[in-house]
């Protein structure tokens, strides 16, 4: 039953990426050897493509899969072009051309490609030139730190000759792997969200963003052509941070913005889970939040915006409508339209955009970095209570079809919603981390498998109005998900 669920969530296309990672003997020529679940398919595109773009936030793994693809692959040729100069640019680029001429058996796996001068003419010559000659023994992998750009150059010279293969920062299936772990616990689970950043040497959460921005700027300033969607004019690293913060308001979504204080409901959860850290620390950690919340208020609704985009691009956050049913169409795409037009972004106020929209953290790797930044120093992590809670739901909304919506209505003057609906597939999930049998399935009109996820149950039973409910563990839900 739970495989089934899981195959009808995540659909026919997305099956290929459960591929099995294995481990190899350190060797000095090859420093990582933990091979990550998209590399399988990274293999498979470059036997069938000419192009095959490997796309993913930065510093989630794509320079490490290239340099593993370049150590065996027989005819490979790694370039970084973040640290070549524009004569060597422009020699790579020749050598590329007399290669597609000649038909020559050669793998080009180019690393950084926003730090090549004019990038979208480099890639769109490349283009012509095969169109051209029709070679089938070259094949070409880009990949860089702006994956939104490095798509929207491929899209344009390739269409749908070019193949996209998604990375994202290691998930707890490849962690289990990676950890030899034979199978999923709430122990290992919590093990993994604690110990992630680790295993990346992640720099700090407000240098990640500085750098994301640093490298969108790059990205703008190498194409010669603009970049549709990609401005970051109006933002900064500090900006992000407020509004990564104002995203926490969206596990909770029946409080209003303006009632949403530190001193309520995330003072709270942070409470639970850190009691001697809040106590200690109560008057710098109400600093810290109040400082987010202060400067988010004086932020007008099209920067706002634009940050949403952003993220989006970054692969950062998810974006899920609120409300009784799907309405908004593609939610991304309305809000880029409200981006770059006031009279259009003046529809939503703060408080009604966060109403409308869950924005969702998609890694919990950065949920807890907001964490951290909230209590003011790196405490030992201890997550239970409400905190896992909120990050097991952002975790798995990070994890789910985007084509859904967080339903959300009122009954006898009680709110009820159920977490994820996604009338496409029929699937409406509930996410907790407790034991207890509540659940508003029965509201959903239609068919739909039903699932409520758990701390430890694994069972099922029948509503009232006779919908199926599967109970599944938590960490065994995410675990199968994350495949």
């Amino acid at each position: 039953m739970t495989n089934s669920i899981i195959c009808v969530i995540l659909g026919s296309d997305n099956k290929q990426m459960n591929t099995t990672a294995y481990f190899e003997e350190r060797t000095d020529s090859m420093k990582y050897t933990f091979k990550r679940n998209f590399y399988k398919e990274l293999i498979s595109g470059i036997q069938n493509y000419f192009i095959t773009a490997l796309l993913g936030p930065r510093k989630c793994g794509k320079t490490v899969a290239l340099l593993q693809l370049n150590e065996e692959l027989p005819l490979s040729k790694y370039y970084d072009a973040k640290m070549m100069r524009e004569a060597d640019q422009n020699a790579l680029y020749t050598a590329i051309l007399k290669s597609i001429q000649n038909n020559e058996e050669v793998t080009y796996i180019i690393d950084e490609l926003t730090y090549i001068n004019s990038a979208d003419l480099f890639v769109e010559g490349i283009a012509v030139e095969s169109r051209r000659y029709r070679t089938t023994n070259v094949h070409i992998v880009f990949t860089g730190s702006q994956s939104f750009a490095i798509k929207s150059w491929i899209g344009k010279s390739f269409s749908s000759c070019a193949k996209y293969v998604f990375a994202d920062f290691i998930n707890y299936s490849e962690w289990l792997l990676y950890k030899q772990y034979d199978k999923a616990t709430e122990e290992n689970y919590i093990e993994f969200l604690i110990n992630v950043d680790k295993f990346y040497n992640m720099d700090s959460l407000c240098m990640y963003l500085h750098t994301c921005l640093e490298e969108t700027v790059i990205s703008n300033y190498h194409s010669v052509n603009l970049i549709l969607n990609n401005n970051v004019d109006d933002l900064n690293e500090q900006v992000l941070l407020d509004v990564l913060f104002a995203t926490l308001v969206t596990l909770h979504n029946h409080t209003s913005y303006a009632k949403f204080r530190f001193n309520d409901m995330l003072y709270n959860a942070l409470r639970f889970s850190y009691p001697e850290a809040c106590q200690s620390h109560v008057e710098d950690i109400r600093d810290i939040v109040d400082k987010y919340y202060a400067t988010f208020s004086r932020l007008n609704i099209q920067t706002i915006i634009q940050a949403l985009i952003f993220l989006s691009n970054c692969k950062l956050i998810r974006l899920f409508e609120v409300g009784e049913e799907k309405t908004f169409g593609d939610l991304e795409a309305i809000l880029t339209s409200y981006s770059s037009d006031e009279k259009k972004a003046k529809i939503f106020t703060k408080e009604s955009l966060f109403r409308s929209i869950n924005v969702t953290i998609a890694h919990p790797m950065f949920f807890i970095a907001l964490v951290k930044e909230a209590l003011g120093f790196d405490e030992s992590m201890k997550l239970s209570g409400s905190l896992l809670g909120g990050i097991v739901e952002c975790h798995c909304r990070g994890l789910l079809p985007t084509n859904a919506f967080e339903f959300q209505t009122v009954v006898n003057d009680v709110d009820r919603e159920i977490d994820y609906v996604n009338p496409d597939k029929g699937i409406a999930v509930e996410f907790t981390i407790s034991n207890n049998h509540g659940e508003c399935f029965d509201l959903l009109a239609g068919e739909y498998a039903c699932v409520r996820l758990s701390q430890s149950l694994r069972t099922s039973w029948q509503t009232d109005k006779g919908k199926m409910v599967q109970c599944l563990p938590y960490y065994e839900f995410i675990a199968q998900l994350s495949k």
